[in-house]
């Protein structure tokens, strides 16, 4: 089966009144976005069959989308395909390549670490401070290493991070 080609255009040729939507992290929207009319949902929060009913999308509506240099909105405009919905535009090269030609945009200098960086400093710290504790506190602080070590063996099976979702619900990873 060929899958067809992705229809492109250039970030300089979008207008104000083109359905675009963003599908980058809300990390990466709130670090750098476009200052034009446009949906952010992550690519990540899209169930594509509720997506299409609740934005009312049909062939003879067009959609354009965008992420950070185009791979992801490729993906994504094919699962639209896969759901029947054939009239999607990638923004070639994303939110770096608008930014190379000079569009308007909100940048802001945020520190933040990606949901897995947070993740890992989570489990090591926890670790670390649970070890630190145990030999020189109490015995009863065994229990923080034990616990982390339990949440990695269940992710490893359920293939789901329960640290992954506590990082992910914490206040500075909210849009």
């Amino acid at each position: 089966m060929q899958e067809n080609k992705i229809v492109e255009i250039e970030p300089k040729d979008l207008k104000d009144d083109m359905l675009l939507i963003d599908i980058r992290t809300n990390q990466e929207h709130a670090h750098l976005s476009l200052d034009r009319p446009h949906f952010h949902i992550p690519l990540e929060d899209i169930q594509i069959p509720k997506f299409l009913k609740d934005y009312q999308l049909t062939d003879d509506k067009t959609l354009y989308v965008m992420c950070r240099t185009g791979g992801r909105s490729k993906y994504f405009i094919n699962q639209l395909e896969k759901a029947g919905f054939n009239n999607a535009i990638n923004v070639k090269g994303g939110i770096l390549r608008a930014k190379e030609q000079g569009l308007l945009m909100t940048e802001h200098k945020l520190f933040y670490w990606n949901i897995k960086s947070q993740t890992n400093f989570l489990i090591g710290a926890s670790l670390f401070i649970g070890t630190i504790l145990f030999l020189f506190v109490s015995t009863a602080f065994l229990l923080i290493p034990l616990t982390i070590g339990f949440l990695l063996i269940l992710e490893s099976i359920t293939n789901k991070c329960f640290l992954e979702s506590f990082v992910k619900s914490m206040p500075w990873n909210k849009p």
